[in-house]
């Protein structure tokens, strides 16, 4: 599950049939979802959230898979109407839990510009909500 925010869905279709993955294909088997703007599904509250992958996960269950992995673009956050946009951004990590009861594996992904609004004790904060943590930084 591809949840973008920054990118259209035809952009990450595009880009990843140039690496060779056949979206049509997997798509029409529901192997591949690509959701853009989610913002209400993130907004609606952590539970519907959660709600929402455990269905996704017992369907791909059904078929015979073995989970899910979303990836989440998390720029949704910082043109959410509400004030203090980074501690909604904290307050929504947290809210999940770091290991989820479905087999599930989630990457939050940040763009370095949305990522770098943070100060340093609210970075360690974010990463903290997470179980395993990947940095990957490019100009």
């Amino acid at each position: 599950m591809l949840l973008t925010y920054y990118e259209t869905i035809d952009s990450v279709r595009q880009t990843l049939k140039e690496i060779g993955i056949d979206t049509e294909e997997y798509e029409k088997e529901r192997s591949l979802m690509i959701v853009q703007d989610i913002t209400k599904t993130y907004f609606g509250s952590a539970n519907d959230f959660l709600f929402f992958i455990k269905i996704f996960d017992k369907h791909q269950e059904k078929r015979g898979k073995n989970g899910i992995s979303v990836f989440a673009d998390m720029g949704v956050f910082f043109h959410h109407p509400q004030n203090n946009k980074k501690n909604l951004v904290i307050e929504f990590e947290r809210s999940l839990r770091s290991k989820f009861d479905t087999k599930l594996k989630r990457f939050c992904n940040y763009h370095k510009k949305d990522f770098d609004r943070f100060e340093e004790h609210e970075k360690g904060n974010l990463l903290k909500a997470h179980h395993i943590k990947i940095t990957v930084l490019s100009q």
